[in-house]
C-alpha cells in the first residue's frame, strides 16, 4: 500500500486500538484468488503459513468437517492478506495484548465492509483457530481474553434458523397490552419470555422456586437440567398472591382444567396460545407472526446490542455450549450477573 503503515498502526504494539487510524484501514479483499503475488508474499509469507496451518488442522481432533477446514483456511488467508496490505507481520504479536489490539481492529475492518454480522463472527472463529495454531507453534497467548465477545463480533446462534423475529415496537406493544389488559398469568408468562425462557421452563416453574429472601426465582431448565436465577418481578408481593393449593406459578383458567388449575403444569401449547392472543390484540395483527421463541431471540439480540457478553447471556438463556465455558469465568450467584444486577430487561 502506498501510505505509511506507521501512520495507521502505532509503533508500540501495546497501544490500544483507539490509537490506530481506523478510518484508513485497508479494505477486506473478498476474492483472494485475485490477490497479486506481491500481496501474498509481503510481511507474511501467506502460502507457507497456510500450509503449516493446514498441517496443524490435520492433527487437530476437533476439526472433522471438510467445510469447516476449508473455511478456516480461506478466512485465515483473507486475514493474512489484509495484514500484508497493512504491512503488519503477525510476528509482531508477542503478547495477548498485542493480539487483542490486532483482532479488535480487524473486527472493525470487517464491520466496515458489507459483510453480514454472523459472517463476521464466523470469520473471527477462524482467526481464533489460526492463532491457536500460532500458540501451538511457539507462543502462550490467552485466546479467551483476546477473542472476548465484549469487543469482537459473536454469532447469533439462531441466525440461520427460520425463526420468527420481532422488533422493539412489537415487544413494547405486547408489554403494554399485557400490563394494561391481562391478568397475573399473562404477566408471569411475559416476565419469563422477557428473560428468554423456554416454554418447558415456564410451564414447570413452581411457587417453591421463589426465594423471597434473596429476591430471586430458582428456575429449573428442563432441557439442560440446570438451575438459573432470575430476579423477582417488582409487582410480586408474596405467596399469598397464589391459591392455597397451587403448586405451579402459571395456571390455565379454562373450564376443562378447572379441577387441576395450579396443581398440574399448563401445557406448552397453552403458552403458545397465549402468545397468539397477544398478537390478536395489538396493531401488528395480520402483519407478523409471533411465537414464544420470538421473545427468546429478542432477549438474546437485545442483550448483545447492549454489550453484554455471551457468557452472561447464556446464564439466563440456558445455551449449554457457551455456559460450560463461562462457568470458569462467571459466578452463578445472581448478584454477579450484569443482566440481572443492571436491570437490563424490560417486561
Amino acid at each position: 500500500m502506498s501510505e505509511n503503515p506507521f501512520e495507521i498502526i502505532p509503533l508500540n504494539n501495546d497501544d490500544a486500538p483507539e490509537f490506530w487510524d481506523i478510518t484508513r484501514l485497508p479494505q477486506i479483499k473478498k476474492d483472494i484468488a485475485k490477490a497479486t503475488h506481491s500481496e501474498l508474499n509481503g510481511e507474511n509469507d501467506i502460502n507457507n503459513l497456510l500450509q503449516l496451518f493446514s498441517n496443524y488442522l490435520d492433527i487437530s481432533k476437533r476439526v472433522n468437517s471438510f467445510n469447516t477446514r476449508r473455511n478456516y483456511l480461506s478466512n485465515s488467508k483473507q486475514f493474512l492478506h489484509w495484514c500484508n496490505l497493512l504491512n503488519y507481520s503477525i510476528e509482531r504479536v508477542k503478547t495477548t495484548q498485542d493480539l487483542r489490539n490486532l483482532i479488535i481492529v480487524y473486527n472493525k475492518a470487517l464491520l466496515q465492509s458489507d459483510i453480514q454480522q454472523n459472517t463476521v463472527a464466523l470469520k473471527m472463529q477462524s482467526i481464533r483457530k489460526f492463532f491457536e495454531f500460532v500458540n501451538f507453534k511457539e507462543l502462550k497467548l490467552d485466546l479467551r481474553s483476546a477473542f472476548n465477545p465484549d469487543w469482537i463480533t459473536t454469532q447469533d446462534t439462531n441466525a440461520f434458523k427460520k425463526q420468527v423475529r420481532i422488533n422493539e415496537d412489537v415487544y413494547k406493544e405486547v408489554c403494554d397490552y399485557v400490563n394494561d389488559e391481562c391478568g397475573i398469568d399473562d404477566k408471569w408468562i411475559l416476565f419469563f419470555f422477557a428473560f428468554g425462557c423456554r416454554r418447558s421452563e415456564i410451564s414447570t416453574a413452581k411457587i417453591s422456586d421463589i426465594d423471597k429472601l434473596n429476591k430471586c426465582i430458582n428456575l429449573y431448565m428442563v432441557k439442560t437440567q440446570d438451575i438459573k436465577k432470575l430476579p423477582l418481578p417488582d409487582w410480586y408481593n408474596s405467596v399469598s398472591d397464589f391459591e392455597e393449593n397451587q403448586i405451579f406459578i402459571v395456571t390455565n383458567n379454562s373450564k376443562r382444567t378447572k379441577k387441576t388449575k395450579g396443581i398440574k403444569p399448563v401445557t406448552t401449547q397453552h403458552i403458545y396460545n397465549i402468545c397468539q392472543k397477544w398478537l390478536d390484540n395489538i396493531s401488528f395483527k395480520g402483519d407478523i407472526k409471533l411465537t414464544p421463541h420470538s421473545f427468546r431471540r429478542y432477549f438474546i439480540n437485545t442483550m448483545q446490542k447492549k454489550g453484554y457478553s455471551d457468557s452472561s447471556i447464556s446464564k439466563i438463556s440456558g445455551h449449554k455450549s457457551v455456559q460450560m465455558i463461562s462457568r470458569y469465568a462467571f459466578d452463578t450467584d445472581l448478584s454477579n450477573n450484569p443482566i440481572v444486577s443492571g436491570d437490563a430487561v424490560d417486561y
